[in-house]
């Protein structure tokens, strides 16, 4: 048994190494993985909590300052908007819609419509509230597709008895009528919406209205996990990954040495 072991090995080393390569590739990923979530862990830290009466009192001076900041409370909102496509209230949407055509034999792409917009909303943690200005997007923990829908227009819509050119096209409750000039296309418009939750922790720069809004080069954050939960959940994850990660690139390293040295 024993001296038919390294025949077996010889016979079947490259695919030793093949398995070797793949788990050595998966651990460096997770390596590279856990460092990328002890990275944000890091910065996430770094970023200065306020009470969210403090900001708003402080809002000229710390507008002037740049830095970023983050408050975390309940949310207040009166007047939630309502998405244009579905009516579903929401604190902040945005409604996308792309037309696809075929020319030369090539697919092409061009975005019609994307539209953002956020309600009127604050955080409060008992202290005052802030504003927060989400009407620009950003990274939204929570943003949920309610719509997708698919129409056509142009001459093989009128054969099709579809949609004729110059007609609006219903998405649920929207109506869109595509721009001159156009060409027979096919348009998928995409629904997005952030429904109202009962608390927030939001992240970014004041601006010179006093509203918490998206730095300059990177994105407003939204999240109805806390500050604490945030930071154990990044460090947990890359702990996890740097471990798993680790292990399966030196098991993997072992293993190609293996298939290499019998």
């Amino acid at each position: 048994m024993c001296s038919l072991l390294p025949a077996a090995l010889d016979v079947s080393s490259r695919w030793f190494v093949v398995m070797a390569g793949v788990l050595a590739l998966t651990g460096i990923g997770g390596l590279i993985g856990g460092l990328v979530h002890r990275l944000r862990a890091r910065r996430m830290a770094r970023v200065v909590l306020l009470l969210s009466g403090i900001a708003a009192a402080r809002g000229a001076e710390l507008a002037a300052q740049r830095r970023a900041l983050a408050v975390e409370g309940r949310v207040r909102c009166k007047r939630p908007l309502l998405a244009p496509a579905t009516g579903t209230p929401c604190l902040y949407y945005q409604l996308e819609i792309k037309g696809s055509w075929t020319e030369g034999g090539a697919r092409h792409t061009r975005t019609y419509l994307d539209r953002r917009a956020s309600a009127r909303f604050f955080v409060d943690d008992g202290s005052g509230p802030l504003g927060i200005a989400a009407d620009r997007g950003g990274d939204f923990e929570g943003l949920v597709q309610t719509f997708q829908g698919t129409r056509r227009e142009g001459y093989r819509a009128d054969l099709d008895g579809l949609i004729p050119q110059g007609e609006p096209m219903m998405f649920g409750s929207y109506a869109f009528v595509s721009p001159r000039p156009r060409k027979p296309e096919v348009f998928t418009c995409t629904e997005r919406v952030l429904r109202p939750v009962a608390q927030l922790y939001a992240s970014g720069i004041l601006g010179a209205d006093r509203r918490l809004q998206a730095p300059r080069r990177r994105a407003l954050i939204l999240t109805t996990r806390l500050r604490a939960e945030r930071l154990d959940r990044a460090a947990r994850s890359a702990r996890r990954l740097l471990l798993g990660g680790g292990a399966t690139a030196g098991f993997g390293m072992m293993l190609g040495l293996l298939a290499l040295v019998v």
